[in-house]
């Protein structure tokens, strides 16, 4: 248990530095997001929806890998101080690939309740486990960025064992929600 320090409680600037990190994430998700819808509502004939739809066949061992990767290329990104500039991008692609992906099924004329057990019973499994690893993995590379530029008053930040822990259970859930529950659901 941490114990809160006298220092945290004053009116110390220092100690109330706050870091925006998730904030600027969330930003970058919402903006895909809306960008997802706008370029469906100007070309929704880009997409077959058939590619959504029946992806719930595919074997559990590719699903499990549908969900990783991106929490893999984030864990990449937390290694390099280039990912404080692409990781804020990557949120945008995931937000714009998630309402696309709404929009097409939406416009194929099945129901909204179809569209969240498609869509979103899987991503409330598998967009906490992103954004878990992507504010630890831009603390990390935003670190790693003020380090290269001369910044030696920073301490080294160890990413929680239990965050990654917890991601690794949530995108397995998600991948079980998405193989065997989604199907049931049709």
């Amino acid at each position: 248990m941490r114990s809160v320090s006298r220092n945290s409680l004053s009116g110390n600037p220092e100690s109330q530095r706050t870091d925006h990190s998730l904030l600027l994430l969330s930003l970058f998700f919402c903006a895909g997001s809306m960008l997802g819808l706008a370029v469906f509502s100007f070309f929704p004939q880009l997409y077959d929806v058939r590619r959504i739809v029946f992806f719930s066949s595919a074997p559990f061992l590719w699903t499990l890998w549908r969900f990783s990767w991106p929490c893999l290329l984030i864990a990449f990104l937390a290694s390099s101080y280039a990912g404080s500039f692409v990781l804020p991008f990557v949120f945008a692609g995931r937000g714009f690939v998630l309402s696309f992906c709404g929009s097409v099924l939406l416009n194929s004329g099945r129901g909204f309740s179809s569209v969240l057990s498609l869509v979103g019973l899987s991503a409330c499994f598998s967009l906490p486990a992103f954004f878990l690893l992507g504010e630890t993995a831009f603390r990390s590379s935003h670190s790693l960025f003020r380090l290269y530029l001369g910044d030696r008053s920073l301490k080294g930040s160890d990413p929680s064992r239990n965050r990654v822990y917890f991601s690794v259970l949530l995108l397995f859930m998600a991948a079980v929600s998405r193989r065997f529950f989604i199907p049931l659901l049709r």
